[in-house]
């Protein structure tokens, strides 16, 4: 084997490439075997060696031990799986040991339970031991789009790009994060490209309610104030609270009439071996518009005749979309969540309906109102 490794390294280096000598799955190897072959590949050009836990089955202190003696012999990469949920960890170890790159993939995305994870890398190092890598503002960007592009949705518990990252729901939580926004952080979420979101439910207390009026310019009493936090703890039982909600809340405790500016009045959607086409109706400041789009699915022809129908007023952006089946069966309902901004303003709005295409029309006109009356 280290006879192969040599005239393979030799060969690569004699056609001017650069060499990196990998040991698949290293880490159970023996170490003086991976100790000869490393230096039998640096004598024979190599520019580096590589430890490999193939199947993530080390231990820190097993890739402490076997990266640092190939660290003796020259420059050592690491690549690391998570297994057994030590990937970053043993990362970080590599590093401490001698290692001087890493080997990681965005979202963690490889086989089994994935390699390490490459945000997750990049902000330990750059948080935990002020070693700069990557430009971290980009990371999140990057992550939604390698999710968009492979199909493998991001956990919402994942750390760094995770939705509830950097979101706030307990009412303590949010209370001491509007104080002082450190205090349940381990950096700032502008770090990582992300944005910080206080999230209502049965856990929301004064502070966080009030916080969410006050982005939509609601300003209310202390006494209305708390009728408000109490419904959006009973809502928030059943389901996620969303902005529209808060503002219906307010609406209803102070009494208020809600003027809609924008308003559906029927949609029609159809989809089958052509091309996807929708046609809506809405009412627009108390006019009737209609328009029709096509689109990739119906849904996405759907938004598209919503905004042809709206003109300069549909250019708000669709931050986020997401699609929750509430109950089972093939008649099931689903709940379509959708998060717009439009200037300085953004809102989250879900709607529920047995028809995918029109709970996300629905949610979307809604968002759209609300922005437009902001």
């Amino acid at each position: 084997m280290l006879a192969d490794a040599v005239e393979l390294v030799e060969y690569a280096r004699d056609h001017g490439l650069w060499v990196e000598l990998l040991g698949e799955d290293g880490s159970r190897a023996d170490i003086d075997f991976l100790s000869r072959l490393a230096r039998a590949g640096f004598d024979a050009g190599a520019d580096r060696v590589c430890y490999c836990d193939t199947v993530g089955h080390a231990t820190p202190e097993r890739t402490v031990e076997v990266v640092s003696t190939l660290a003796e012999c020259g420059p050592t990469s690491t690549h690391t799986h998570d297994d057994l949920g030590l990937g970053v960890t043993n990362a970080l170890a590599s590093v401490a040991a001698g290692a001087d790159l890493v080997h990681a993939t965005v979202n963690g995305v490889g086989e089994r339970a994935g390699n390490v994870a490459l945000e997750e890398v990049a902000i330990a190092l750059a948080h935990g031991y002020g070693v700069e890598t990557v430009d971290t503002t980009l990371l999140y960007d990057l992550a939604r789009t390698v999710a968009d592009a492979t199909g493998i949705a991001l956990a919402p518990n994942k750390a760094v790009v995770g939705e509830n990252a950097f979101t706030h729901e307990s009412g303590i939580h949010t209370d001491g994060t509007l104080k002082d926004e450190a205090m349940y952080e381990p950096y700032p979420p502008e770090t990582v490209g992300r944005e910080r979101r206080l999230a209502l439910g049965k856990h929301a207390g004064r502070a966080g309610v009030e916080a969410a009026l006050e982005e939509h310019d609601v300003d209310v009493t202390a006494d209305e104030l708390a009728a408000i936090t109490d419904r959006v703890t009973d809502l928030g039982e059943d389901k996620r609270v969303t902005d529209a909600d808060v503002l219906a809340l307010a609406e209803s405790v102070q009494g208020r009439e809600r003027e809609r500016r924008v308003e559906l009045l029927d949609l029609t959607a159809a989809s089958g071996s052509g091309t996807p086409t929708a046609s809506v109706r809405l009412r627009i400041n108390g006019d009737e518009r209609t328009a029709s789009g096509t689109g990739s699915g119906p849904v996405d022809a759907a938004v598209g005749a919503v905004r042809e129908a709206l003109g300069p007023g549909g250019d708000a952006t669709l931050d986020s979309y997401h699609v929750d089946a509430i109950t089972g069966g093939t008649d099931a309902v689903v709940t379509v969540e959708v998060e717009m901004s439009r200037d300085a303003q953004s809102v989250s709005v879900a709607a529920s309906d047995a028809d995918i295409t029109r709970a996300s029309v629905e949610a979307m006109v809604e968002a759209l109102d609300r922005l437009h009356a902001a």
